[in-house]
C-alpha cells in the first residue's frame, strides 16, 4: 500500500504534537509534590487527546476539499492578513500594498514556500494590524472607507500577536492567516504562530516585507527561535502567555484591552 505525502505530512504534524506534550508531560514526572504532579499530568493528557482531535478534524477536512489535495502544493486562500507591528515604515508599505492590492506580487515568497500559491480576496479579506506604531489617524487619506483594516492592541510580543487574536479566529471561522513581518523576523513568528493558532487548526503562511531599515539584517537566532517555540507550547498547554515577564523585561510595551 502506497502513503501519500499528505499522509506523511499529517502524520508528522501529529507526531511534534505528541512528542512536545510529552516531553512535557516527563518534567512533571520528576515534580516533588505527587498531588501536583498528577494535577499536571492529567491536564497535559486532556490537551493532547484535545489537540489530536483538533489536528485529526483539520486534516480530514483539507483531504476532502478537491482544492487543496496536494499538500503545501495548493493555493492559499488567506482569510485574514495579520501585520505584525514594530516598523512604521513596515506598516505603512503593507497599508499601501492592500489598497493596491499587490501584496503577493510586490513580497517575494520565502525559500520553503516557494510552492505554494497565495490567494487574496481583497473585497472580503480583512487586514489586521496588531500592536503596531500606527492608528486609524495615521493612515493615508487617499484610502477609500470601504477597505476593511482593523487595529488590534493587545500584544506586547511576538507570541501574544497570536494568543490575543486565537480565539476570535476560532469563533469567525478562520481556517488560514497570512502573517506580514519583516523577512528576518518571520521564522520565528511562523514558529510561534503554527504552534497558537495550529492548536485550534488554523494554517499559517508568511511573507516577509521590509521595514525603515531595509533588509539587510538575517535571520534571528536560533535561541530567540525555539525560547518563544517554547513558550508558544507553554500556552497551548497551560494557558500561560508570560505578561508579566515580557511587562518587567520591557517596560515601555503597553497592551490595550480590545
Amino acid at each position: 500500500m502506497m502513503i501519500s505525502a499528505f499522509d506523511l505530512a499529517a502524520g508528522w504534524s501529529m507526531a511534534r504534537t505528541s512528542a512536545a506534550l510529552a516531553i512535557v508531560s516527563l518534567l512533571c514526572l520528576s515534580s516533588s509534590s505527587m498531588a501536583v504532579g498528577r494535577r499536571l499530568r492529567t491536564r497535559i493528557c486532556t490537551t493532547l487527546q484535545r489537540l489530536r482531535r483538533r489536528q485529526r478534524r483539520s486534516w480530514q477536512d483539507i483531504k476532502q476539499d478537491k482544492e487543496t489535495a496536494l499538500f503545501r502544493c495548493d493555493t492559499f486562500h488567506a482569510d485574514v492578513i495579520l501585520v505584525l507591528g514594530g516598523d512604521r515604515h513596515r506598516e505603512l508599505t503593507a497599508v499601501r500594498l492592500f489598497h493596491e492590492k499587490a501584496i503577493v506580487s510586490a513580497l517575494a515568497l520565502p525559500h520553503h514556500q516557494h510552492k505554494s500559491r497565495i490567494h487574496i480576496d481583497y473585497t472580503r479579506t480583512p487586514l489586521i494590524l496588531s500592536s503596531g506604531t500606527i492608528g486609524p489617524d495615521d493612515l493615508p487619506s487617499y484610502l477609500p472607507p470601504s477597505l476593511c483594516i482593523t487595529f488590534d492592541r493587545r500584544a506586547i510580543c511576538t507570541l501574544t500577536n497570536f494568543t490575543s487574536l486565537s480565539s476570535s479566529f476560532q469563533a469567525q471561522g478562520v481556517r488560514r492567516v497570512l502573517v506580514l513581518t519583516s523577512s528576518s523576523h518571520l521564522p520565528r513568528a511562523l514558529a510561534v504562530g503554527s504552534v497558537v493558532l495550529g492548536a485550534g487548526a488554523i494554517d499559517v503562511r508568511g511573507l516577509g516585507i521590509e521595514g525603515s531599515g531595509g533588509g539587510g539584517q538575517g535571520e534571528e537566532g536560533w535561541l530567540r527561535r525555539g525560547r518563544d517555540y517554547v513558550r508558544a507550547w507553554v500556552w497551548v498547554v497551560f494557558g500561560w502567555e508570560w505578561r508579566g515577564v515580557v511587562a518587567w523585561v520591557h517596560p515601555t510595551r503597553k497592551a490595550e484591552e480590545g
